[in-house]
């Protein structure tokens, strides 16, 4: 990346993070109480349906704000900011602008599920007006959800580092792992090679205790 685009990144974050915030606070404040009478058309435009103080129906209201709900552009500003931040070295309000972008675009995605599906209800509007803003606002909540999985991701590298134990590392000295104390070498009876636990002559002590010999004592010569 370019020096010049290194030191303006934080900012460009700022401003893609307002844009998607801004557009996803009024498209939100429209869909649900439609003030003065206005739909939501597109990004930021807003047409005067109704005379001064007329509310238009919560139905009308949400076939209009679907597309603008979960219109790609504004969608794709919060992944960008959240990108720009993290992009090479992680700038120290990468954080932050993660978890607002995240924010915005879980808002954006369940209002714009609510108004997909609210928008059935409007009784003027014809059966093909809400046949194209059902496939094109379902494929857009489609693209919501790959963003917010885009963001999550970059948010879940601000998690708590797992440090992984050394390879070799030996448990804290007590009674539970103390070296067993070795028997001394035992001569078994009759004067044979002794066994160890390797399974042949000489490859180890024998361990536990000496059998006694049964039987009258042998005489010495």
């Amino acid at each position: 990346m370019p020096a010049t685009a290194q030191r303006l990144r934080e900012i460009a974050a700022f401003a893609l993070l307002a844009f998607g915030m801004i557009s996803t606070l009024f498209n939100t404040i429209t869909l649900l109480f439609g003030p003065d009478g206005c739909v939501a058309t597109g990004i930021g435009a807003m047409t005067r349906t109704g005379s001064q103080g007329t509310t238009i129906p919560f139905a009308y209201r949400a076939l209009g704000a679907t597309g603008s709900l979960l219109n790609p552009v504004v969608i794709a500003a919060p992944v960008g900011a959240a990108a720009l931040v993290h992009v090479q070295v992680r700038l120290r309000s990468s954080k932050g602008i993660a978890l607002v972008s995240l924010l915005t675009v879980v808002l954006a995605g369940v209002f714009g599920l609510v108004a997909l599906f609210a928008s059935f209800g409007a009784e003027n509007a014809t059966g093909y007006m809400k046949t194209t803003s059902f496939c094109i606002g379902l494929t857009e909540l489609g693209v919501t959800a790959v963003a917010a999985w885009l963001i999550l991701g970059y948010f879940k590298q601000h998690g708590p580092a797992r440090v992984a134990a050394p390879y070799g590392l030996q448990p804290p000295p007590g009674p539970w792992n103390q070296p067993q104390q070795q028997q001394q070498w035992q001569q078994p009876p009759g004067g044979g090679p002794a066994w160890g636990p390797g399974g042949g002559p000489g490859s180890g002590p024998a361990w536990g205790p000496s059998q006694p010999q049964w039987g009258p004592p042998q005489q010495q010569g």
